[in-house]
C-alpha cells in the first residue's frame, strides 16, 4: 500500500475520483481546487506550495487514509506552523512585480462603481472607460504580463506545468481583454458590464496563484546571477518605457479621486 502511484497523477484527476482531497488542499493552503485546469502533478503541487516535512507527511497520510479506507494510517499529532507564502517574497524584482499588482488591484476594485456609472449613464461614465481601455492595454499586458513573460520567465524552465500555466492564463486574460476593449469601443453597455465583471474575475484568480503559488516558488528557486540578470531587465524595460509607471499611478489616482465618494475610500 503507497500514496507513490497518485503523485504522478494529476491533481484533477486526483480530485475526480476522490473529491475529499479537495478539503485536504485547503487545509493546507494548497489552492488546487480553484484552479480551472487541475493539470499539476501532486509531487509538484506539493514542491510549489513549499510544505515543510511534518506537514507534508500528515498531508501524504490524510491522503492514503482516503484512498485506501480499509487502512488507518496513524497521523503525527505534530502542529506545525504553515508558510505565509508572501512572508518569503524578497528580491527586488519579484518585489517590484507584486507593486504592478497593488496598482491593478486598485483598479479592479474600481468595477463596481464603474458598472454603476454604466448603468446611470453618469457624467464622466464616457473618459472613465476610455481610461480604463488604455490602463488595460498598455499597463497590464504590453507592461506588465510581457515584462513577467520576457524577463521574468524566460529566466526559468519554460516547459515546467507551472509556467505553461501562466502563460495560458495570461492568454485567457488577453482574450478577455479583448472583448471589453470592443465592447468600450462600440460603447455596448450590456457587453460593458459582463465583460468588466468577468475580466476583474478571470485577472484577480490569476493574481492570486501568481502571489499564492508563482512567485514564493521562484522565490525559492532564484539564484543570485538570475536576481542580477532580472534587475538589469526591469532597468532596460523601465528605459524602454518611460515613466509608465508613474503614468499609470497617476491614471488610478484620478480614477479613485473620480470615484471616491461612491467607495467610501478616503485618498
Amino acid at each position: 500500500m503507497s500514496v507513490d502511484k497518485y503523485l504522478d497523477r494529476e491533481i484533477k484527476e486526483l480530485l475526480n475520483k476522490f473529491p475529499k482531497i479537495g478539503d485536504i488542499f485547503d487545509e493546507y493552503n494548497i489552492y488546487c481546487n480553484d484552479c480551472s485546469r487541475g493539470t499539476c502533478l501532486l509531487k509538484d503541487a506539493m514542491e510549489l506550495h513549499n510544505l515543510n516535512k511534518d506537514d507534508e507527511e500528515i498531508l501524504i497520510n490524510k491522503i492514503i487514509e482516503l484512498t485506501y479506507p480499509e487502512k488507518i494510517i496513524p497521523i503525527p499529532n505534530v502542529k506545525s506552523k504553515i508558510k505565509n507564502s508572501k512572508d518569503l517574497i524578497c528580491s527586488p524584482p519579484i518585489k517590484k512585480l507584486l507593486n504592478e499588482h497593488k496598482l491593478i488591484k486598485r483598479w479592479l476594485a474600481l468595477i463596481p462603481i464603474i458598472i454603476d456609472y454604466v448603468e446611470n449613464d453618469k457624467d464622466k461614465t464616457r473618459q472613465i472607460l476610455l481610461d480604463s481601455r488604455d490602463f488595460i492595454s498598455s499597463y497590464v499586458d504590453r507592461y506588465h504580463q510581457v515584462r513577467e513573460e520576457d524577463n521574468l520567465f524566460a529566466d526559468f524552465d519554460e516547459s515546467l506545468e507551472i509556467f505553461r500555466i501562466m502563460f495560458d492564463e495570461h492568454e485567457e486574460i488577453r482574450f478577455y481583454a479583448q472583448i471589453l476593449l470592443i465592447a468600450i469601443t462600440d460603447n455596448d453597455k450590456t457587453a460593458i458590464k459582463e465583460s468588466l465583471n468577468t475580466y476583474r474575475v478571470v485577472i484577480s484568480e490569476h493574481i492570486k496563484k501568481e502571489e499564492d503559488i508563482l512567485y514564493p516558488w521562484i522565490e525559492r528557486s532564484i539564484t543570485i546571477a538570475q536576481i542580477n540578470n532580472l534587475n538589469s531587465k526591469c532597468i532596460e524595460s523601465d528605459i524602454n518605457s518611460p515613466n509608465i509607471a508613474e503614468i499609470y499611478r497617476d491614471l488610478i489616482l484620478k480614477l479613485e479621486n473620480q470615484l471616491k465618494n461612491k467607495i467610501g475610500i478616503i485618498i
